[in-house]
Formats: structure tokens, sequence, C-alpha cells
């Protein structure tokens, strides 16, 4: 059982943090920090001073306020706790503190603990890549009355998640109020809305001739925070001491959400073409309306390359009499079965095809052909072995 310490526990997500984690089986709260001392009904001693604290943490988590961070890094340093920072609004000189204290300490750390959020921070990127700069891009957010830094870290996030993607880096606009020049192509706009009980929304906005594309996350309650920080706490208990955020968490998580098995595919392996020839072939596939996959190219000497690809087992047929008509030497294995095993995290995660690998040797399976991709690992094996390799690897990633 993992001993958790909540700095904050009387404000309003550190108390339901509190709530969160009664009767969880991994984690438990021994004690928290709150130095205006509000007392609500806890059952654990709490603390106005975290250098008073007489329960061992085993991490801390952290959802008061950057001004904590001092002495919170001052107990934890010597005491070699774990930190989960849940907060927001740290200063340069803060976030320098941080990166030092990670050198000796795990520290996850993240401008929003909602699973949710980071998806969308995923799909922000990939539109601003697929949209490119034809589309500008304005983010708004939104959230409670009682929320002190303006814009919120997740919309810096997210804009500075699009700027990976661009040729180009732009330059982020906070609001507009002042100017009175004309949106230059070269901004992000990022505006900050604060009232009422909004727990926070994030809308992601790509603007272009005629059409506007809207990516938007809105959480309903501060339950999903909770509940990614309960995550993150169980995640960096015994890791090696550096910075840790969702991806990491996702990339252990998520790195694989789906394994599927496609029957019927035959594999074709051309030993020895050239790039010219397989570019003809292909053009000939594409004309006789066959339909390719899996296609990897290794590079040989002197022009020759080895390629291989797979099509669907009635296509096969056709697919050998036009390598044959164009002269290409070809060998091929039918009635095998593609696995393809998909995860958002993959990206994140290291040593994913080892496992998958082992998993499939394991099971005995043969192994004709693999493609991967940051989120996609395909291998074309023998069909007898294919439904109980796609077990083992369910079994495995998805509990």
């Amino acid at each position: 059982m993992i001993n958790a310490l909540i700095i904050g526990i009387s404000g309003r997500m550190g108390h339901m943090l509190y709530s969160r984690l009664a009767g969880n089986e991994k984690i438990r709260v021994a004690a928290g920090i709150d130095k205006y001392a509000v007392k609500l009904d806890f059952d654990v001693p709490v603390f106005t001073d975290i250098k008073d604290c007489a329960v061992p943490p085993d991490v801390i988590i952290d959802f008061s306020h950057p001004d904590s961070l001092d002495d919170i890094l001052a107990y934890a340093l010597p005491n070699g706790i774990p930190l989960v920072l849940a907060v927001t609004g740290y200063s340069p000189e803060q976030l320098d503190k941080i990166a030092r204290a990670a050198k000796t300490l795990p520290v996850f750390m993240t401008s929003n603990m909602s699973l949710g959020v980071n998806l969308l921070v995923s799909l922000s990127k990939q539109a601003a890549g697929f949209l490119g700069a034809d589309f500008d891009v304005e983010i708004v957010e939104q959230h409670h009355n009682q929320k002190a830094d303006a814009p919120s870290g997740t919309a810096v996030s997210i804009a500075r998640a699009i700027n990976e993607v661009l040729s180009e880096d732009k330059d982020f606009v906070y609001g507009r109020c002042g100017s009175a020049a004309k949106r230059r192509p070269s901004e992000i706009g990022i505006h900050a809305v604060r009232g009422g009980t909004i727990v926070g929304k994030h809308d992601v906005m790509f603007i272009g001739t005629d059409e506007v594309i809207t990516l938007t996350h809105e959480a309903q309650s501060r339950r999903v925070f909770a509940a990614g920080a309960i995550r993150a706490a169980e995640y960096i208990v015994g890791k090696k001491p550096k910075i840790y955020n969702m991806n990491h968490l996702l990339g252990s998580d998520y790195s694989v959400t789906n394994v599927c098995v496609e029957n019927d595919i035959t594999v074709f392996n051309l030993p020895n073409t050239t790039v010219s020839e397989y570019i003809g072939l292909f053009d000939a596939f594409a004309r006789a309306n066959i339909n390719i996959d899996m296609i990897s190219q290794t590079c040989g000497q002197s022009g020759a390359v080895s390629v291989g690809f797979t099509v669907k087992d009635k296509k096969a047929e056709k697919s050998a009499e036009i390598l044959n008509s164009l002269g290409i030497k070809f060998s091929a294995v039918g009635e095998t079965a593609k696995i393809t095993c998909e995860g958002a995290g993959m990206q994140y995660q290291s040593g994913v095809f080892k496992d998958i690998i082992s998993i499939l040797n394991g099971a005995a399976a043969e192994i004709y052909l693999v493609t991967t991709s940051e989120t996609k690992i395909s291998c074309c094996v023998d069909s007898p072995s294919a439904d109980g390799a796609a077990k083992l690897l369910s079994n495995y990633y998805i509990k």
C-alpha cells in the first residue's frame, strides 16, 4: 500500500483527492498539509506545516499553490520522497528548482491531470500537422472565478505542442486588448475566460477560409483531475529520478489498447528489385484495383532493394500474374494473418516492439513481415498461430 501525503488537503482539489482515495486498494492518504488549518472531516492527521509532518509518506501530491514549493522540496529532498506536482503557475525560477530536484527525486509534473486533456493536446498536434500554415490557431480556455493564473498552463501546453509540429514556431498572443494591427499569420492566440464555477474548458480552433475546426475538452467535475493524480502517484513511486509527465503515464498504461487479427493475407517478397521497378509494379496494382498493405523496403547495394508487402488472398493470383508479366522475381506465402497492436501511448513508451515480438515468439508464431508507426505495430504471421498469439497479446496489454 502506497502512503500519500496531500498538500492542500482542505482545498477543493485536495479534498476531492482525499475523497477519491477512500477505499483505494493501491494507495491511501496517510496525512495532509493545510497551512490554513481548515478543519474538515478527515480521519488522518492534518498538519499546518510540512516540517511538522510525523507520518512518513511514500509520495507527496501537491494540489496547493506555487508558494508551497520551497517547503515541499525542503521536506522531500532529504527524505527521498517522489513528488506529484499538480499545480500550475510556477515561475521560471521555480521550474529551475524543480529541474534540479529531479536529479535526485522522481517528479511527476503536468499542466493538467486529465487524461482527456492530454488526448486533446495530441489531437491538436495532429490537426496542426495536417492543416499546416493555411489555418489560423486560436485557443480559448475557461475556468472558475477563483483561478489565479491566466492563461491556464494547459492552454500554453497546447500551444507549445502545436509549435512542435510546425515548420516555424508561432508567437503566442495573450488576448488582443490594445492592439490596432491585423492578426499576423505567425500568431497563436490564447484567451482566458474566468467566471462562476467552470471547472475547466479548452477550445482549440483551427480557422481557415470559409471553415472552422474546433477541438474541445470540458471537465465537468474535478474528479477527472483527482483520478489523474492518483494514477500519477501510483506510477511515480519506484521510478528513477527525472521529470515525468502524462505522456510517460500514457505510454505505460496505454501503449497497446487494441489487438486485432485480419485473416486471409498473402505476403509477397521481392528480394532483388529496384525503386523504379516497384514503382511501376505498384502503378500496375493500382490500375488492377489491388490494395497493398504493410509495405516494407530494405536498402541494398548498387540500387538494388528488397521489398515486402501484403495483399488479400483473393488478389494474390492476380498480383502474381502482374509480377510475372513485369519480369520481377518474387516469393509468396499465402494464408497468413495480420496481427495489429494499436495504442496512443506507444509513441511515448520504449520496448513495446520488443515485448510484442517476445510474445509472438512464445506463441511459436512465424513472422513474415513487420511494419510500424508511432501508434501501431503490425506483424504478418502464419494463420494457425494468429488467434492464440493475439489472445496472449490482449491478456498482456489489455487488463
